[in-house]
Formats: structure tokens, sequence, C-alpha cells
């Protein structure tokens, strides 16, 4: 597997927006479809390195391109203007720039129309979303993407403190911090051990964690990244119909931080509009369950079961 690093994007003050397209020799003579993977971490943490290595591997194996994109994080940049605006940008760069520069760069063909979205938690929202683009995705997978934002379903969790998840206690000054990291940054790396919630012992020395968990814990994460209320904009559920493309759903049973109920209640509202959707919740696993999982792990299964899936419908291979 090989990686080369593009920027897709300029934004104010010359900052620049990067994805990185993987690729492999191709196993057969048709172009390649893409697949774009966008990484969690609540808006506000996380990077395109976030993407586990073996879900990137079988993607290949399958036939794909894959692009993992950076986007501006919150809080400094709401969630409409900064991931949203910039992965549906990176989306379009994929479908028009990507072809023919990485076929200048390596002689790999891709077919720009063949495209697919995946994501993890709050990539999972923006998975979804990209079905807003006037060419939608030809299938979408939604690893416990957080959903119903302001819907009656959803029963205020999101603007609610979290009884089941402990935090640490974040000094007032350090979570402030993050508000002098202007522009907002692209990347910012949490451990595994940091995503499946706020934990006792979490490092205390950034502001972006405290934010974070603090936010997750404390009911107010979501409406300070979406600074002006309008929650139906950044909601993917708000844009389900019975056109929305193909979506395969894999959620932890014990998710603490995004309810598996969430996608439980998204599959049944696309199945009963007619759309092709599939779910698969996991037994005995919490939020980003797949982050730590091996290739030969027997819950792989269930992942590679997904990646499958958006290789059908873009026929990869």
């Amino acid at each position: 597997m090989a990686i080369k690093t593009y920027v897709y994007k300029t934004v104010d003050s010359n900052q620049q927006l990067e994805a990185d397209v993987h690729y492999a020799t191709p196993k057969s003579a048709n172009d390649a479809p893409i697949a774009l993977l966008i990484h969690g971490g609540g808006f506000c943490t996380g990077a395109k390195e976030h993407i586990p290595y073996n879900q990137i591997e079988t993607l290949l194996e399958l036939g794909f391109v894959a692009v993992s994109v950076n986007y501006r994080l919150c809080p400094t940049i709401s969630l409409y203007d900064g991931p949203l605006t910039d992965c549906k940008d990176c989306y379009a760069w994929c479908k028009t720039s990507l072809p023919p520069l990485l076929k200048k760069d390596t002689g790999i063909s891709v077919d720009p129309r063949r495209l697919v979205t995946m994501g993890h938690s709050a990539g999972g929202t923006l998975a979804l979303l990209m079905a807003t683009n006037p060419e939608p995705p030809l299938a979408i997978l939604d690893f416990y993407g957080a959903k119903y934002f302001s819907d009656d379903f959803s029963d205020n969790f999101w603007f609610s403190p979290n009884p089941a998840l402990s935090k640490p206690d974040f000094p007032e000054q350090l979570i402030h911090k993050i508000w002098s990291e202007i522009p907002p940054p692209t990347s910012a790396m949490l451990r595994h051990s940091e995503i499946a919630g706020p934990r006792t012992g979490t490092s205390a020395s950034q502001p972006r964690n405290a934010y974070l968990f603090s936010g997750v814990a404390n009911g107010t994460l979501l409406r300070t990244n979406t600074k002006d209320g309008k929650y139906e904009r950044i909601d993917p559920c708000t844009f389900f119909t019975e056109g929305f493309p193909p979506v395969f759903f894999i959620h932890g049973v014990e998710d603490r931080v995004v309810p598996v109920r969430f996608s439980e209640k998204a599959y049944a509202e696309l199945k009963g509009m007619g759309v092709v959707t599939e779910l698969r919740c996991v037994d005995g696993m919490e939020h980003a369950f797949d982050e730590g999982l091996g290739s030969k792990d027997a819950d792989f299964a269930t992942v590679r079961e997904g990646l499958e899936f958006l290789a059908k419908y873009a026929q990869a291979g």
C-alpha cells in the first residue's frame, strides 16, 4: 500500500487542508472506485491518520482507492462551516481534481462516478451528510455516527449531562485555551484509550481533550460546536428520503457516547422509506470498538461486511 498526500483546499491565511490518498497496484484493468473516509473525534479532535489501517487495507483489497480527509476542527469554526463544508469540498475534489492528479502521479485511473463514503462517530455523521451533495455517494458506511439532534426521539440526549461517563476535573482555564486556536487546526490526534469516552486518568494537559470530554459529559459539545442552533442542517436524518443512498450501520450495543438506539432508529426509518439498508449491532462493544480490532478478530468480520457492502454498490473489484 502506498500513500500520496494532496492539498484539496486552501482557506483564509493560506491554510492548506490535506487528504491522504491510499492506493495499491490495481488488480483489474477497470478504473478504481473511490472511498472517502472521514475520521471521528466529536468534530473537534482527530485526524486523517485516525482511520484504522486494517480497514483501509481491506478497502484496497476490494479494489478501492481510499481518501482520508482532514477538516477544520471546531469550536473556533462551526460544525457547518468547518467539518461539513470541508468534507463536501473534499468530496467534490475527489470527483473533479483527484482523477487527473492520481493518473499523472501514479498511473492509476479512478472512476469519480463510483464514489462511496464511510466515517466513524462524528465522521459517520459527516459520511451520511455527503448524501446532500448534487451527486450523492453510491453507498455509505456509518460506524456509530451521531444523529437525531433535534428530533423528539433523542429525548434531549445531546444537550443533557451524560451520567454514564466519568470525566476528570478539567480546569476552566485549560478548556478556555481552545478558543485561542485560530485559525482552527485541521488535526488533533487522540490515543485509542481515549476514543471510547472520557476516562479517569486521561491526560489533562491538552485543551482539546478537556473541551471534548467535558462537553460530552456535560451535554454542551453539540451546542458549542454548532454555534447557531441550526441543528437540522447538520443532522443527517433531516435529509432521509426514499432516494437516500444505501446505508450500512455498525454500532456497539454498549456504546455510552452514541447510544445504539440512534442507529436502530435510522435503520428503521430508512427501511420504512424503501431505502436499502443494513444494521449490525455488536454485542458487548462500546464506542469506537473497531479501532482496536485486529483483522483476525471475530468482530472484524462485521467490519468487513460493511466494507464489502460499499464494494457491492461501487462495483469494486
